[in-house]
């Protein structure tokens, strides 16, 4: 029921002539999971991406240090980190587009890429909060 009124919110904004285009949802590797209602112009970032992506690679790392830079080295050597290279160069893109887009904190959605709102990870209470503000002006 619940993702059935989602879609309907989402549906309405789009026909009544709000003109959103773009809606980017922010928010933590945990928090990832409880997104609702993101569909068509909508994009998750997940902003722990570029960590978990790391930690997959080069797991638990030594606590000495020269340890620790003898098992990066021969990691950074393996033909496989070239993938990893890419998916982190990627994920980083991320962080930059929230920065850019002045994110704060997460859980974060960006409609129109200048509309934050804080807290929520559900696009359709997102769009109608911002529909309810545009109603304002």
């Amino acid at each position: 029921m619940k993702r059935i009124l989602g879609l309907i919110v989402f549906v309405s904004f789009q026909s009544i002539g709000a003109d959103i285009y773009s809606i980017d949802v922010f928010v933590n590797h945990e928090q990832a999971s409880r997104v609702k209602n993101c569909h068509d112009n909508c994009q998750i970032y997940d902003l722990d991406s570029t960590e978990v992506l790391l930690n997959s690679f080069f797991g638990e790392l030594p606590s000495d240090i020269d340890d620790a830079y003898s098992v990066v080295e021969k990691k950074l050597n393996l033909p496989e980190w070239k993938t990893h290279e890419a998916q982190i160069i990627e994920a980083q893109k991320t962080i930059t587009k929230a920065f850019y887009l002045g994110v704060k904190k997460y859980p974060a959605i960006v409609i129109n890429e200048k509309n934050v709102i804080y807290g929520i990870t559900d696009v359709a209470r997102a769009v109608n909060d911002f529909m309810s503000n545009e109603d304002k002006r």
